[in-house]
């Protein structure tokens, strides 16, 4: 299996802040990768600075945690926010015309073994666009495999995420199928992955991740809504 941490220079980064983060408490840690994530949530300038301060406490909250497979896979179920990410993928829609919001990024994940990346579209003439990314996963080692496999795009923003996935997933809502203009390569369906969820509970969720084709290993921030 793909080792999930990162090599040791990186392990090796020093405390976040100067802080030392052996004498932070459980919850000092939660806050303070919360903290950093939310403040650099926008930024697509300083992904590899903002890593090295997350990794080493997010490594402690994975060891002080010592969660089990099953806790951490069946804790993944329910409708998430992203905090942060440096998964280039998450840049791709990014052009002229548009850019995603990474303001408005979330996940829901269904115990029947599907889930839907949701993110909101913001155009240079002020429009808004929806993006439901479907896709399904099944437990494998430590963690999940994952497939894209629908693309459908919505007018407009989304207020209430969880519901809207289901009723699009209930086929209650139509919106514009874009799964077969945005076959892999040149978009995510069909496109594989793992992700492995180091940490998760009520609050704060914490994944490590790749797709199959570069295998580059991605840090995910998110909390529950």
């Amino acid at each position: 299996m793909k080792k999930i941490f990162l090599t040791a220079s990186l392990l090796m980064a020093s405390f976040a802040h100067g802080s030392n983060i052996e004498s932070m408490s459980f919850q000092e840690l939660k806050d303070e990768i919360i903290k950093i994530a939310a403040d650099n949530t926008e930024r697509l300038d300083n992904f590899a600075e903002v890593r090295s301060q997350l990794q080493p406490l997010v490594e402690e909250l994975a060891n002080r945690g010592n969660q089990s497979v099953e806790e951490r896979v069946e804790g993944k179920i329910g409708s998430w926010q992203q905090l942060w990410t440096d998964d280039s993928d998450d840049t791709r829609p990014n052009n002229f015309f548009s850019t995603l919001d990474r303001s408005r990024t979330f996940q829901i994940i269904d115990a029947d073994g599907f889930f839907y990346n949701v993110s909101e579209i913001k155009t240079r003439v002020g429009l808004k666009a929806t993006a439901f990314l479907r896709g399904t996963y099944e437990k494998q080692g430590d963690g999940i495999r994952i497939k894209f496999t629908n693309l459908d795009l919505k007018a407009l923003g989304t207020k209430n995420i969880t519901e809207t996935v289901y009723k699009l997933e209930e086929n209650e809502e139509k919106f514009f199928s874009a799964t077969r203009f945005s076959k892999y390569p040149r978009g995510p369906v069909g496109a594989e992955g793992y992700i492995d969820t180091v940490y998760v509970d009520d609050e704060m969720r914490v994944d490590f991740g790749y797709n199959t084709a570069d295998e580059i290993l991605d840090l995910f921030v998110l909390v529950r809504l």
